[in-house]
């Protein structure tokens, strides 16, 4: 390989390695919340949520809280979030692949999110659009 074909993919990668740096790094809107949040009495409602805010991650907080307030039949107020923890899953199915289906392997950034409802805990894989539950 000449001199000048591998000085040509060097520059495409470190490009590569550049962008993917700038997107992993992104400005979130104000009011996001990264890493752990210590549990509270206070719901979860008026800890996320500033006004005119809807951030990828609040959306997805607010996704896992509506599916457990429609699985226990409680009022979403009533569901306080315990964590939520940035992760990256290592394909689309989030960590809870369902067998017989086919998910991109690609590295997906998302969260964890612990929610505490009636004395329980319960745990969503986050990323993308999507919250699942394993």
């Amino acid at each position: 390989m000449s001199k000048n074909k591998i000085i040509i993919i060097l520059v495409l990668l470190l490009i590569l390695l550049f962008g993917f740096l700038l997107y992993r790094n992104k400005n979130l809107p104000a009011g996001s919340i990264i890493g752990k949040i210590t549990p509270t009495s206070t719901p979860i409602r008026s800890i996320i949520l500033p006004p005119g805010g809807n951030s990828d991650q609040d959306y997805l907080i607010e996704t896992a809280i509506s599916d457990l307030s429609t699985k226990l039949n409680i009022n979403p107020s009533s569901i306080k979030v315990m964590s939520v923890t940035e992760h990256d899953w290592g394909d689309t199915s989030l960590g809870c692949p369902e067998k017989g289906k086919m998910y991109a392997q690609v590295i997906t950034p998302g969260f964890i999110i612990t929610l505490s409802a009636n004395g329980d805990e319960y745990i969503y894989h986050a990323g993308g659009k999507s919250v699942v539950t394993c």
